[in-house]
């Protein structure tokens, strides 16, 4: 045994070699520490950001989801709105008080609400309110429905026995609704005209011009000749007369002009009627009654105008543009546009750059563009682009130009738009991107797109509607983008109901 050396010391040497190969428990866990840490910090710096992100798309999938639902919701509510607004009139008109349907009706008509007719005659059939049943009649005879023409026959036949406001409806819807009216009705017409009973006579002579024939010619000279007739009769035959056109009437016409004696609103409508009638045996008492006073030269000028082929009516017609009376200067506008007199186009220039009263010179841009000459339009197309000229006349100007001349005033057009684009509330933009979307016309359609990136949203809707209307199929993504994501609801609206005309 090695001196020093013994068996203690072996083992002492073996417990250090133990020591030096047992693990450093602290300097592991140590370790183990910083591993996890670090992947914690690599669990935040991508765990968590992957989270939000995934979080982020099922936050914007879930808004989508409620954003078409609200959508969906919207349409359906609409729907079910009017379905609910339909059923409420329904039942009004049923079960209502008499005061709530005559409120109702008004609006019908104004909606043009056609869904209901059944209802509404109903009405008429059980009520006893005078005031309700002639709200209906008025109502059918707006909507120019015959829903009621039997109940119509009935009232005229016992006019007496009705009230009076209710016979006057009846009459009024007589001549509005009736195409073919039965021999009882101009026999029922023929009683109350020759009645002389106030506002019913006149009225039932004015039907009889309106939609009589031959026969009752006769019956209204008759009442014209009759002592018995007052002046109220006397005058809604005259008118009746002119309605009816028929030369039997001209001699008793022209008597009642040359006399002046007479009323002169009898003489006046005897001026207007022989015009209508339009015999040229009439003319010398028509120049003749251009002597007399204002509204005599008025009434006189307006039947000249029915006269466009006969020697010196032109002539007169242009003399009367000197007139002081701005209404015999319209009359003599109107026929001379009647006439196609383009001699007359200096004249007719002059009352539209220049005449004191603004209707006259709107009237003379009707009068030049009727003349369909190519310097007429160019005058028209020059106050349209002209920012200077009120909006009316600018206004009047483009309508002109779109019914008789739209290919040549694209260019025209153009130069507004590009001139208008910036300018907010720009009245004549409105009006000019307003009047051409209710168009059906290829030439625009490049007009029509540009409108759709314009600022504003009536702008956006005029363009909507026109791709629409003018099926730019082009466009068909465009508008399926508006109807998706447009926060405007009208735009939604109005891009679906395109999408579906196209």
């Amino acid at each position: 045994m090695t001196p020093g050396i013994g068996p203690h010391t072996y083992l002492n040497k073996s417990a250090d070699r133990g020591t030096r190969n047992k693990p450093n428990y602290q300097l592991v866990i140590g370790i183990r520490h910083r591993i996890l840490g670090i992947l914690f910090l690599i669990f935040l710096l991508f765990g968590a950001s992957g989270h939000t992100l995934a979080a982020e798309e099922a936050e914007n999938a879930k808004d989508t989801d409620v954003t078409q639902q609200t959508e969906e919701a919207e349409d359906a509510e609409d729907a079910e709105e009017v379905r609910s607004l339909l059923d409420e009139r329904r039942e009004m008109l049923e079960f209502g008080i008499d005061s709530e349907i005559i409120q109702l009706l008004p609006t019908l008509e104004e909606q043009r609400e056609d869904r209901l007719y059944d209802e509404i005659a109903e009405v008429y059939g059980f009520s006893l309110n005078t005031e309700l049943r002639t709200k209906v009649l008025s109502f059918f005879r707006t909507m120019e429905h015959d829903a009621l023409q039997d109940e119509v026959v009935g009232l005229l036949d016992n006019f007496r026995e009705e009230p009076r406001d209710l016979i006057l409806e009846a009459l009024r819807y007589t001549e509005s609704v009736m195409q073919d009216p039965p021999d009882r009705v101009f026999a029922a017409l023929d009683e109350i005209a020759r009645s002389n009973l106030p506002r019913l006579a006149p009225t039932a002579i004015r039907v009889t011009g309106a939609i009589g024939a031959d026969p009752e010619v006769r019956l209204l000279l008759a009442l014209l000749k009759d002592d018995l007739s007052n002046s109220e009769v006397r005058s809604a035959v005259v008118l009746a007369l002119g309605e009816l056109g028929h030369t039997d009437a001209v001699e008793p016409l022209m008597e009642i002009l040359d006399d002046t004696s007479e009323s002169e609103t009898l003489r006046h409508y005897a001026a207007d009627s022989l015009g209508k009638i339009g015999d040229s045996r009439a003319l010398p008492a028509i120049r003749t009654a251009l002597s007399e006073g204002a509204i005599m030269r008025a009434y006189s000028v307006h039947a000249l105008s029915n006269f466009p082929s006969e020697d010196n009516v032109q002539r007169l017609l242009t003399a009367a543009l000197r007139d002081s009376n701005e209404q015999v200067r319209t009359f003599a506008l109107r026929g001379l546009a009647n006439a196609g007199a383009e001699g007359a186009f200096n004249a007719v220039r002059y009352r539209a750059e220049r005449d004191p009263e603004h209707r006259v010179r709107i009237e003379a841009y009707k009068t030049l563009a009727s003349y369909g000459s190519e310097e007429a339009f160019d005058f028209l197309r020059e106050r349209y682009e002209d920012k200077r000229l009120g909006f009316e006349l600018r206004s009047v100007a483009l309508s002109q130009l779109v019914e008789h001349d739209l290919p040549g005033t694209i260019e025209s057009i153009q130069k507004v738009i590009a001139a208008e684009w910036e300018e907010r509330n720009s009245r004549i933009l409105d009006h000019t991107a307003r009047s051409l979307s209710t168009l059906e016309t290829a030439q625009l359609n490049e007009l029509y797109v540009s409108f759709l990136d314009h600022p504003d949203i009536t702008m956006q809707l005029y363009g909507i509607r026109a791709v629409g209307r003018n099926s730019i199929t082009s466009q068909r993504e465009r508008l399926e983008t508006i109807a998706e994501e447009a926060t405007n609801q009208a735009l939604r609206r109005t891009a679906r109901a395109a999408l579906d005309s196209m």
